[in-house]
């Protein structure tokens, strides 16, 4: 069976957890970046889905109940962002791939025009190859970019809360 891989993190207090500048209670404060800019920096070596995220604090300042409602909000912060950015990846995914159907549909229109009607000198046909041409080929470029490259970008941030919506979190005691 697999075995979790750590991430460790020494805190003076549960107040390092969450933002300075939100004083709700524990279950609907604000993480600190720091925080979770420290949680990305841990995971980027851990292979292996399954994380625990170790959270020592001093054993004088630690109270289980606010650690049952620290834990439910971490693990409730990294689900719901994972979700919205799945769910951002597969409409930006459609998004794409609709803008290359509509550039290969202009681009076929183009050529259509050009071979029925290039003999023809109408205006309303120049005018409409001259807009639609560029369009033809802005649809499939754009939408071929925020297909294959744009995602690259948030492949990172997507895997991060994907590990970090599994995780596994133990608090205790810091040892001196």
């Amino acid at each position: 069976m697999d075995e979790y891989e750590q991430i460790s993190f020494a805190l003076d207090d549960y107040n390092d957890l969450f933002s300075d500048f939100d004083n709700r209670e524990y279950g609907k404060r604000a993480l600190s970046d720091d925080f979770l800019n420290e949680c990305k920096k841990a995971s980027l070596d851990k292979k292996n889905q399954k994380l625990e995220l170790l959270i020592s604090l001093p054993s004088k300042g630690r109270d289980v109940k606010k650690e049952e409602i620290i834990s439910e909000r971490l693990k409730g912060h990294f689900s719901k962002h994972y979700h919205i950015l799945k769910s951002e990846k597969s409409k930006y995914i459609k998004n794409s791939i609709v803008m290359i159907f509509l550039g290969v549909l202009f681009s076929v229109a183009n050529s259509l025009i050009h071979f029925y009607f290039d003999s023809k000198n109408f205006v309303g046909f120049r005018i409409l190859l001259g807009i639609s041409e560029p369009a033809s080929w802005f649809l499939i470029w754009e939408g071929m970019n925020k297909r294959f490259f744009i995602p690259i970008v948030q492949k990172s941030e997507l895997e991060f809360y994907k590990k970090m919506s599994k995780i596994s979190i133990v608090f205790n005691n810091i040892k001196e």
